[in-house]
């Protein structure tokens, strides 16, 4: 007998070799499912929405708008870590001077994080925060010459008051 015609118990273990592996890597593929499943279920990714605005003013110690206060709003978006994906937004900065008849200034809110402020007015530098809620709006007052200032985050609303 040659070879060639004889092919014997070798031949039969191949084909269950083979099924073994690809069984084999069916289940790791299904392990491999529930695991990912779990871990999302147990910390999904819940976005609660973006904030409804952020608004600035700055106002004398009596409350009147003040006007040729030079104004640099730096906008830090919120670092995101998603089911261990980051998603990161830069920073914006936006600069203009109050007019005096503006009460209240609104500046860009499409994504969460903070915002800081640097006043220049009179000689003197004032510096405030504010952090961004979702679904909410931020207003902010500075006041000169005291540099008191307050910061309000509410809810369901769309302008401040």
């Amino acid at each position: 007998m040659s070879s060639m015609e004889y092919s014997g118990p070798e031949s039969l273990k191949k084909p269950r070799k083979l099924r073994f592996i690809a069984i084999a890597v069916v289940i790791i593929l299904l392990l491999g499912s529930l695991v990912a499943a779990y871990a999302y279920l147990r910390n999904p990714c819940v976005i609660t929405g973006q904030p409804a605005g952020m608004f600035l003013r700055i106002v004398s110690d009596s409350g009147t708008p003040v006007a040729g206060a030079l104004v640099s709003a730096t906008h830090a978006g919120a670092d995101v870590n998603c089911n261990g994906i980051l998603f990161w937004v830069h920073s914006v900065t936006t600069s203009f001077t109050t007019d005096g008849a503006t009460t209240w200034y609104s500046l860009d809110a499409t994504n969460a994080g903070t915002y800081t402020f640097g006043v220049m007015y009179s000689g003197h530098v004032y510096n405030l925060s504010a952090g961004l809620e979702p679904v909410s709006v931020t207003c902010a007052t500075l006041y000169i010459p005291s540099g008191r200032a307050n910061v309000t985050s509410t809810e369901f609303k769309t302008t401040c008051s």
